[in-house]
C-alpha cells in the first residue's frame, strides 16, 4: 500500500482577464521580446494550477526577466531548470525554450502529463538578456549579452557597426583601396576574398561591418572596441578573474550584472533543482565537464555527467563535447565565469550548455574541432559557410554615400539568421532537438517512492517500517560534489505521534540513482555497487493513526498517512 500526498501551493494570477484559448508556438519564426512576455502570460492564465510566472526583476531598459514553473508542487518535487538567451544573438535557444513550454502545456492536458507534473517540476527562464535580445531583434549593432556600456577605461575610437541602409540588418561594407587585405573576386559567394601576393593592388578592398567611425581623425581606419561587449556567461563566480576575448569582457566582478544575479537567485530559490540545461548557439553539441585541467568535480561526477549527456542527446544528431580540452578557444587560457560550470562546481547540480544549430553540417562540413574555427579558422570552412549563407540570404552590393568615407558598397548575408541561428524555415528542426534534449534530461530526475510495511510484534504492538526507493537516474543528492559542499543532505523520515522505540526522526543513507555509477557497469563483471537505491527505517508503535513525513532532498518530499492495527 502506498499513499502520496504532496503539499499544495497557492498560485497567484498575473492578470485579470483570462485569454480565450491556447496558441501553440510552432517554431516557425523568431519572436520579439514583447511577444514572448505576452505568450508566457497567456499560458499561465490558462493553466494557473499547473503553471506560475514570476517577474524576477527588471533590466536597465526596464524589460522584465521572467521565470515560469511548470508543476503542481514545485516546493516538494525534483526540478529540471532550463534557461536561454544568455547571449543576445542566440535567438534559437530562446525560441527552443518557448517551443518546449508549448509542448509541455499540451502535455498538461493529458492524464499522463498531469501525473508527471504532479511529481516533478520544470523551471524555465526563457531569456536572461532581454535588453540585448530585443536590441538585435530590432536591427541594432552586435551586442554579446546586455546593453551595459563599455567600461570607462575603454576608448571607443574607430568603426562603430550600425545599419546604414535601413533594412533592419547590420551587413558588410567595403571600399576599394590598395592597402586593403581583401580582393574582389566574383567567383566567390560574397564577391570578395582574402588578398594574396599575386593580386593587383587596384583590386584590393577593405571589408568590415557597415557603420560609421567614432572620433574619426579623417584618416585612420580601425575597429572601435565593442560598445556592449559584456559576456554574461563569463560573469559567474567560478574560476573568475578579469577577462577579455574577441573584444568582450566578463564584467568588473562576478555577478556585477542584474541579469546574472537574478538568474543565480532564482536557481537558489529552487533547492530541489536536480539538473540544468542552458540553451545557446551554435555547434550542434551538448557541452559538459570538465571546464579546466584541474576541475573541482571528482572523476565519478564527471563521468556520470558525461553518461547523462550521451543519453540526453539521443534522438538528435548532436554530440557530446567535454569543454576541456575539446571546446577551449585557447588551451592556455582558463575559461572563467561560465554559468554551467558555476552551477556544477558551486552547487553540485549537473549543468550543461546546449549549443543548438550546426551551421557546419548545414554547409556540408564535417567539423571535428569546432572550437578551432574561432581561433584558427580554416579558409575552406569559411568559404563553405559563406557560400551556404549567401545562397540563403544575400543582399547584393549596393553603392551608397557614406558620411565619412564617401562612396562605399553595402551588402552580404544576414549573419544572425544563417550562421548564428538557422534560417526561419529550419528553426523548427532546432526547436524539436532542444525539446528532445530537455525531455531526455527530465527523465533523469530522481524518482523517490515511499512505501510501508506493518508487522505484528505482540498483542497491541507493531513494527512499522517505511521504505524509500529511488527509481531515477540521478541520486537524491545529484552529485558527490553536492555532498562534499554540504549542500545536499541524507533523506529524513519523521513519524508523528512519537513511537515507542527510537527517535521519531530517522536519517537514511543517500539514495543512489541507477545512473550514478552506470559508467562502471560491465555486464561481463556485474556488481551492485557500494550504495543502494533503497533504504528503510523502523519503529515499534501501538495501534493508531500515524503520519510519515519524508524528505529526500533534491529527490523530493511527501507525506504518508498510515493506519496501524
Amino acid at each position: 500500500m502506498r499513499i502520496h500526498r504532496y503539499h499544495e501551493r497557492e498560485t497567484k494570477h498575473v492578470g485579470e482577464n483570462m485569454p480565450a484559448s491556447f496558441t501553440p508556438y510552432c517554431g516557425d519564426r523568431y519572436w520579439d521580446y514583447d511577444e514572448i512576455i505576452q505568450w508566457c502570460t497567456q499560458i499561465t492564465l490558462l493553466c494557473p494550477e499547473w503553471i506560475s510566472l514570476k517577474t524576477l526583476g527588471h533590466t536597465q531598459n526596464n524589460h522584465p526577466i521572467i521565470l515560469l514553473i511548470f508543476g503542481k508542487n514545485p516546493e516538494t518535487t525534483p526540478t529540471l531548470w532550463v534557461d536561454a538567451g544568455t547571449h543576445a544573438s542566440e535567438w534559437t535557444g530562446v525560441m527552443a525554450s518557448i517551443f518546449s513550454m508549448s509542448s509541455w502545456y499540451e502535455e498538461l492536458q493529458t492524464k499522463r502529463g498531469k501525473e508527471w507534473f504532479t511529481n516533478n517540476s520544470i523551471a524555465i527562464l526563457p531569456c536572461i538578456s532581454p535588453d540585448g535580445y530585443q536590441h538585435l531583434r530590432s536591427g541594432g549593432h552586435f551586442v554579446r549579452s546586455s546593453l551595459r556600456e563599455a567600461p570607462k577605461g575603454v576608448e571607443r575610437i574607430g568603426l562603430d557597426p550600425q545599419d546604414l541602409t535601413g533594412d533592419g540588418c547590420v551587413r558588410w561594407m567595403r571600399w576599394k583601396h590598395p592597402a586593403g587585405p581583401y580582393c574582389g573576386d566574383e567567383t566567390t559567394p560574397m564577391g570578395i576574398r582574402k588578398r594574396n601576393l599575386q593580386d593587383d593592388p587596384a583590386d584590393a578592398f577593405f571589408l568590415c561591418s557597415e557603420g560609421t567611425f567614432l572620433e574619426w581623425d579623417g584618416t585612420s581606419w580601425k575597429q572601435a572596441p565593442l560598445r556592449n561587449g559584456l559576456d554574461l556567461n563569463r560573469n559567474f563566480p567560478v574560476q573568475w578573474s578579469p577577462f577579455s576575448m574577441f573584444g568582450m569582457d566578463g564584467g568588473v566582478y562576478p555577478l556585477c550584472e542584474i541579469e546574472s544575479r537574478l538568474a543565480t537567485e532564482a536557481l537558489l530559490s529552487l533547492p530541489r533543482t536536480c539538473a540544468v540545461l542552458s540553451n545557446h548557439t551554435y555547434t550542434g553539441a551538448l557541452l559538459t565537464q570538465p571546464y579546466h585541467p584541474d576541475p573541482v568535480l571528482g572523476d565519478g561526477d564527471i563521468r556520470m555527467m558525461y553518461e547523462l549527456a550521451e543519453q540526453s542527446v539521443q534522438g538528435t544528431d548532436y554530440r557530446v563535447i567535454q569543454v576541456h580540452p575539446d571546446f577551449s578557444y585557447d588551451p592556455k587560457k582558463r575559461i572563467i565565469g561560465v554559468w554551467a560550470d558555476f552551477v556544477s562546481s558551486n552547487f553540485g547540480i549537473p549543468a550543461y550548455t546546449l549549443e543548438l544549430w550546426n551551421p557546419f553540417s548545414w554547409a556540408g562540413i564535417d567539423m571535428n574541432d569546432p572550437a578551432s574555427f574561432f581561433g584558427h579558422p580554416d579558409p575552406e570552412i569559411i568559404t563553405a559557410l559563406m557560400t551556404k549563407a549567401c545562397q540563403e540570404d544575400f543582399s547584393t552590393w549596393k553603392t551608397i554615400e557614406h558620411p565619412q568615407l564617401g562612396t562605399v558598397e553595402v551588402g552580404g548575408f544576414s549573419y544572425l539568421t544563417t550562421i548564428r541561428n538557422p534560417p526561419e524555415h529550419l528553426l523548427i528542426q532546432e526547436c524539436q532537438k532542444g525539446l528532445q534534449v530537455a525531455n531526455n534530461m527530465r527523465r533523469s530526475l530522481p524518482s523517490v517512492h515511499a512505501s510501508y510495511h506493518i508487522e505484528l510484534v505482540k498483542e497491541g504492538l507493531y513494527s512499522l517500517s517505511v521504505i524509500l526507493e529511488n527509481h531515477g537516474f540521478l541520486s537524491s543528492i545529484g552529485t558527490k560534489r553536492a555532498w562534499d559542499l554540504k549542500i545536499a543532505s541524507r533523506p529524513t523520515i519523521t513519524i508523528t505521534p512519537k513511537p515507542l522505540s527510537k527517535s521519531p526522526i530517522q536519517r537514511l543513507n543517500i539514495l543512489e540513482g541507477w545512473g550514478t555509477n552506470l559508467y562502471t557497469q560491465n555486464p561481463i563483471y556485474p556488481n551492485l555497487g557500494s550504495s543502494s537505491p533503497r533504504e528503510k527505517c523502523s519503529w515499534i508503535v501501538p495501534a493508531g493513526t500515524y503520519q510519515i513525513q519524508w524528505d529526500a532532498g533534491r529527490g523530493g518530499s511527501g507525506i504518508l498517512d498510515i493506519l496501524v492495527g
